[in-house]
This record gives structure tokens, sequence and C-alpha cells, in this order.
């Protein structure tokens, strides 16, 4: 016959994946802060691997992703940005954006992809949507990539805003920085296709997370685990 405690711990680990699992789902649901949802195509599928290279934000905290087919209504659609804007990003953010475009990260935590505005080409008849040229790596499965010994294709990205930098940038382990963080200089302007902003889970989700979080502190005390 099973212990009293042995079935305790079942009924604990029972409990902890049905919670997870709702959890999971609530975020997939909400879609304005769902770590998860990068957006469709091959574009999300691309965001879907590379946030994972950015550090990870504070607690309560996740990644909304912008882009021209996802979330791109929230995006301002011309910005300024000033020396004392910009600061240093973070490890890993050089493989957060595609190749062709180079990430400037901001103080208020904004990971922006962009690139030379003179670089792009003309998107529609309109001659107001511009358009990028970026690569995405062959281990996104597509048409483009049968040829065995290819390793990027080229998509076009509209760009979802005309971000005015006033700084003279360099450019430091594939991302841009300020070279004077208080002298302004003629404006440099970029096409900006894709927006990583910090967004705060929903009280709901917060809720999960906390009853997760006690549940898991009286399994501890209930089977006599001792943290070390």
């Amino acid at each position: 016959m099973m212990s009293h405690k042995f079935k305790l711990f079942l009924v604990i680990l029972i409990f902890q994946v049905v919670l997870s699992s709702k959890i999971r789902r609530v975020k997939r649901d909400y879609k304005k802060t769902s770590i998860l949802d990068t957006g469709k195509g091959m574009i999300g599928i691309f965001l879907n691997k590379s946030i994972k290279n950015l550090q990870p934000l504070r607690k309560h905290y996740y990644w909304r992703i912008h882009h021209h087919d996802h979330n791109r209504e929230d995006v301002m659609q011309d910005v300024l940005v000033l020396p004392r804007d910009i600061t240093l990003c973070g490890e890993g953010t050089e493989n957060f954006c595609p190749l062709g475009t180079t990430a400037l990260c901001t103080k208020n935590s904004a990971i922006r992809c962009l690139t030379s505005l003179w670089s792009t080409e003309i998107c529609d008849n309109s001659f107001f949507h511009h358009c990028a040229n970026v690569s995405l790596p062959c281990d996104i499965y597509t048409p483009q990539c049968r040829t065995i010994s290819k390793k990027y294709f080229n998509v076009m990205l509209r760009c979802i805003s005309i971000v005015n930098v006033y700084a003279n940038l360099v450019y430091l382990n594939g991302t841009m920085a300020a070279k004077n963080l208080v002298k302004v200089y003629p404006p440099n302007f970029f096409c900006e296709t894709i927006l990583a902003m910090p967004a705060k889970l929903t009280k709901g989700e917060e809720v999960f997370i906390k009853t997760s979080d006690i549940f898991g502190e009286f399994a501890v005390k209930a089977l006599g685990i001792n943290r070390r």
C-alpha cells in the first residue's frame, strides 16, 4: 500500500502539472503579453528561436514583440532617439535581430532591429512603405532552403517605423552604441523592422504564478524536503 506521504506527493504533482498547463494556456491566449507569441510566418518562427538569446527580464515581465505582421498598430511611425536615450545592449542581443539589421538598445529596455533607411526598397505603389532585405537561417523549414549547401534565405520585411537617431553611432559586437552620450549629431535615419519591449504580466497570470509558488512551498514543507 502507498504511504500517506507518497499519496500526498502524487496529489501535489498532479496539481502542479494542471496548474502549469493552465498558466501556459493563459499566456498563449493573452496575445499582448505572451512570450510565446512572436507572430506568424517565417519571421515569427525565427523570432521564437532568437528571443531565447535575450537576457531574462525582471520578475513578472515578458518581451512583447512587434513587427509588420504582429502588433504593429502599437508602434509609433516616427521615433526620435537622442544620445542620452541609448544604452549598451545586453549579452545575447547580437543574435536576436536577423542578418541585415542591427540591434539598438535604449534605456526604456527596448531593443530595435534597424537598418539604414537608404538601403531599403519601396514595397508597393504608394511609395510610402519601405522594406528591408534581411536573411534568415535555413534551420527554419522553408522551400527556399531545399539546396543542402544553402545556409540562409532572403525575405523582405516592411518597416514598422522610421527611427531618427541623433547620435554618432559605433558598431559594437553586432549591436549599435552611441560614441558620445551628450553631444547631439545630425540624424541617422533607420528603418525599424522589429521592436522588442518589456510587457507586464496580467493580474490573472500573476495569480497563477503566485499560487504555484505557494503550493510549491507547501509541498516542500509537507514532504519534509529541506532546501539547501
